[in-house]
């Protein structure tokens, strides 16, 4: 007789079947790398509210204000995003913003230049599981660029190549894999921990090939501006949700 989850597992390990046997029959399937995904989502979840007090005590009320006005190119005022640029501001406003040292009311100057999630790091960093510590700290790290996509694995992940560096990798991407073909792009960081791969901070939608002319153009200008890119680059990369 099969037992119940709830029962004693046969097995004699004294724990119940659904917390021994069962869960491992039904993880068999899985790899290292998929239960180490859905590990580090269960640590992400709660994360960006608890992220969002700590940054609004820490840097102050005005920081996001600061942030978007940077992330909106100075073209807008008070923070008022709609659902779709959360996606992708949330995440840059956490591991990427910094408050401009010229131009700030941030009033500590030791927050100067440094991201939110560095600080979190800093100051929490030893009291956080390992494996969400190694993920902030990668996401604090990868750049924001756009990402060809090779290969789609819809529900499960994909390939995708850095347009601007050359470098691939196999990403680990449940949901936005279902929407995305061969030659879409996507923009974002790939943050990379114990090879495992995830696309964090990204674009809500995919960029149509037709777009990828574009990119490169943008390629060359940053490579011929050395450390210097000009807003006026940034600023002809107007995409829409095709």
């Amino acid at each position: 007789m099969k037992p119940g989850r709830n029962d004693p597992c046969p097995c004699g390990s004294g724990k119940k079947y659904k917390h021994c046997c069962l869960a491992a029959s039904a993880n068999a399937s899985e790899s290292p790398a998929d239960l180490r995904w859905r590990r580090l989502r269960r640590l992400l979840d709660g994360y960006p509210p608890l992220m969002l007090r700590f940054v609004q005590d820490l840097y102050g009320p005005t920081a996001i204000d600061e942030a978007w006005r940077a992330f909106m190119l100075w073209d807008e005022g008070a923070f008022e995003p709609d659902e779709r640029q959360l996606q992708l501001f949330m995440p840059w406003f956490f591991h990427c913003w910094s408050p401009d040292p010229g131009d700030t009311a941030v009033r500590d100057p030791a927050l100067r230049d440094v991201a939110p999630t560095q600080a979190y790091l800093a100051r929490r960093g030893r009291s956080l599981d390992p494996l969400l510590r190694t993920y902030l700290d990668a996401c604090t790290k990868a750049p924001l660029s756009f990402h060809e996509v090779l290969r789609c694995d819809p529900g499960r992940g994909a390939r995708l190549r850095d347009v601007m560096t050359g470098q691939e990798v196999e990403v680990t991407e449940r949901s936005a894999s279902r929407h995305l073909q061969r030659g879409d792009m996507v923009f974002g960081q790939v943050a990379e921990i114990g090879g495992l791969a995830l696309l964090e901070a990204s674009c809500p939608f995919a960029i149509p090939p037709y777009h990828k002319t574009a990119v490169v153009e943008l390629r060359a200008r940053i490579s011929s501006a050395g450390d210097r890119i000009a807003s006026d680059a940034l600023r002809r990369l107007r995409f829409r949700d095709a």
